[in-house]
C-alpha cells in the first residue's frame, strides 16, 4: 500500500519471477511464450482453503497465437472485404498449494471478423474463457484452482469487476465500433458458470477474495450473466473519458 510520507517497503514474503519472448510468425501473426515463478509465503485468507493457512508457490507455462487475414467473400450485395481474426492462449500450472500439490490450468480461444470497409468498421468477436477449480476446495488432495497471479480482468470478464479468472467458465460476446479516430464504442455480454460447484466464485485484485461459496456444491454452477456497454473518448494524447 502507498505511503506518501515513507519509501516504498518490500515484501520479503513473496517472490516473482519470469520471462516472455514473442516470435513474429509475420506482420499480422505472433506466438507469445512465456514462464512465471510465484513463491507466497503470506498465510492464506481464511475461507478460501478449509483448514489451510500456509503459503503457496506456483510454477506457470504459457502460450498464445494470435493474428488476422484480410478475407474477401462474395456476398449477394457483392464483395465483402474484411479480416478474420483470432485469440488463442493457454497455460499449466503446477507447484503446491498450503501443502497439497498444484496442477491447474486456463485456456482462450477469441475468433472474429472486423468489417474494414464498412461505416464505423465494426468488429465482432466470440470468445470462451476457462479457468480451472478445484473438486474438493477444503479437503486434502489435489488443489486445481487456477492462480491468476496478477491479472487484468477489467476488460476480460466485464466491466463489473465481479469475475476472476479462477474456478470459472465464460462464454462472451463482444462487438466494438468507432464512429470517429477518438470514439470508440464497445458492447459484451457474458455467460459465467463454475467451473466446479462445490468451489468458489472469486473475484478481482487486489484481493482476490471468495464472492460466494456452495461447500456441498448443491447451489450449482450457474454464476450470472453480465452486459456492459462502454463509450471511449480520446480527448488528447494524455486524457480519456469513458463511460
Amino acid at each position: 500500500v502507498p505511503n506518501v510520507s515513507h519509501l516504498d517497503s518490500s515484501d520479503d514474503k513473496r517472490k516473482f519471477l519470469g520471462v516472455y519472448t514473442t516470435y513474429k510468425i509475420d506482420k499480422k501473426q505472433s506466438v507469445d511464450l512465456y514462464y512465471y515463478y510465484l513463491d507466497n509465503a503470506n498465510p492464506q485468507v481464511l475461507g478460501r482453503v478449509a483448514g489451510g493457512r500456509g503459503g503457496y508457490d506456483v510454477n506457470t507455462f504459457g502460450a498464445r497465437y494470435s493474428g488476422d487475414r484480410k478475407v474477401e467473400s462474395n456476398c449477394c450485395c457483392g464483395r465483402s472485404p474484411g479480416s478474420l481474426l483470432w485469440d488463442f492462449e493457454g497455460g499449466y500450472q503446477f507447484g503446491d498449494y498450503t501443502a497439497r500439490n498444484d496442477s491447474s490450468g486456463f485456456a482462450t480461444g477469441g475468433v472474429g471478423w472486423a468489417f474494414t470497409e464498412a461505416p464505423m468498421q465494426p468488429q465482432v468477436w466470440a470468445y470462451y474463457d476457462y479457468a480451472s477449480g478445484t473438486p474438493g476446495v477444503g479437503g486434502t488432495g489435489q488443489y486445481s484452482t487456477f492462480n491468476q497471479l496478477f491479472p487484468f480482468g477489467h476488460y476480460y470478464f466485464g466491466f463489473l469487476d465481479d469475475v476472476g479468472r479462477e474456478n470459472i467458465n465464460d462464454l462472451n460476446f463482444q462487438g466494438t465500433i468507432y464512429p470517429a479516430k477518438w470514439i470508440t464504442g464497445l458492447a459484451q455480454v457474458h455467460f459465467f458458470r463454475l467451473d466446479q460447484p462445490a468451489d468458489a466464485l472469486y473475484g478481482t485484485p487486489p484481493n482476490y477474495p471468495v464472492v460466494r461459496r456452495s461447500v456441498s456444491g448443491n447451489a450449482g454452477s450457474t454464476v450470472g450473466n453480465e452486459i456492459d456497454f462502454v463509450a471511449s473518448f480520446q480527448l488528447d494524447r494524455h486524457s480519456n473519458l469513458s463511460f
